[in-house]
């Protein structure tokens, strides 16, 4: 591993622990390992025979020494207005199929109030489609066009390594 990748995810996992800001902590960090630490969703493209490529789009997810208002400590706050607004639904486990809970299906913004889970959150049910992950911690102010309105399914996960959270 590179040195500036070492540096990078020392620098996280530092901030991660002191409760610093995201922001702070990856101001040092060269961009390439910038994108590991930021939130993401996945696009998945499926190109001549069985092979499939994966484009990671950059999302800026907000870190929060405090959750959100109204957002309880271990959950997935999902809310219809940007910025944390507007009506809050919630989750605490993996989910394969949301439709028919009425505040995913306008979801705007999104908080994960975790202590030490990651949450994927899918465009369609049974965990397809593009995707969301949030660490602990972070949120996502203003959903993309991609995802906004359109959560389907949710999985709760532990992260073992860095690059995939």
């Amino acid at each position: 591993m590179p040195i500036f990748k070492r540096l990078a995810v020392f620098a996280a996992a530092v901030a991660a622990v002191l409760g610093l800001a995201a922001s702070s902590a990856n101001a040092a960090v060269p961009h390439s390992a910038h994108h590991q630490a930021a939130a993401y969703h996945t696009t998945h493209h499926r190109h001549a025979g069985w092979k499939h490529h994966t484009v990671r789009h950059h999302h800026r997810p907000t870190a929060r020494r405090h959750a959100p208002r109204g957002c309880p400590k271990g959950e997935l706050c999902a809310y219809t207005g940007a910025n944390y607004t507007g009506h809050l639904a919630w989750i605490a486990h993996s989910h394969s199929n949301l439709r028919h809970a009425p505040t995913f299906q306008h979801v705007k913004s999104l908080y994960n109030n975790s202590r030490s889970r990651s949450v994927t959150l899918y465009a369609r049910s049974h965990y397809r489609g593009h995707q969301l992950t949030l660490r602990h911690g972070t949120g996502v102010r203003h959903l993309g066009p991609r995802l906004r309105g359109h959560i389907r399914s949710a999985n709760w996960h532990y992260c073992r390594y860095w690059h995939y959270c």
